[in-house]
């Protein structure tokens, strides 16, 4: 939280996307059976705070991985679109009802497919809470039984001499 407010306060910089991605997938390593495809455009730099974009692609990751069953595909994609730099993490799961998708970034929201699951429905809202402050915003585009694509979209910032992130 005080990360948070730190980064609300103008502690955001120029990041490096592809070593942000990097950092996520060293922390969470792929389950057996899943296969997980990156694709990030080079010298691609977000405006944010690099500790909180981990922390996102880490539980977006998480997420993907536990609705998604072996064999399956998960995929972390990154590039500019205008002035922002998109993020995507997409997975062939179970997706999401539609009546749900406008809730699942509510606080303690759980969907209906979920209770046999752990966690407390706070995941995706504190992921909100971290790409608000970063001056982002987060979304997802699902179909039932088809899969999710959660994205990201961060201000863009121009590339450092040297990787910071």
């Amino acid at each position: 939280l005080a990360r948070m407010e730190a980064v609300g306060e103008g502690g955001s910089e120029a990041l490096d996307v592809a070593i942000a991605v990097e950092d996520a997938l060293k922390a969470l390593p792929a389950p057996d059976g899943l296969r997980v495809e990156i694709d990030v455009e080079g010298e691609l730099a977000a405006q944010g705070d690099r500790v909180l974009l981990r922390q996102v692609l880490i539980g977006l990751l998480q997420n993907a991985f536990k609705n998604t069953t072996p064999p399956g595909d998960v995929a972390v994609r990154a590039r500019r679109a205008d002035s922002e730099v998109l993020i995507e993490v997409s997975d062939s799961g179970s997706g999401i009802a539609p009546e749900e998708v406008d809730r699942i970034f509510e606080r303690f929201y759980r969907g209906s497919g979920s209770l046999e699951q752990e966690g407390f429905g706070l995941g995706l809202a504190i992921a909100k809470r971290m790409v608000d402050v970063m001056g982002g915003r987060i979304g997802v585009e699902s179909e039932e039984g088809a899969g999710s694509t959660f994205w990201v979209r961060l201000p863009a910032a121009k590339p450092a001499a040297t990787p910071v992130a």
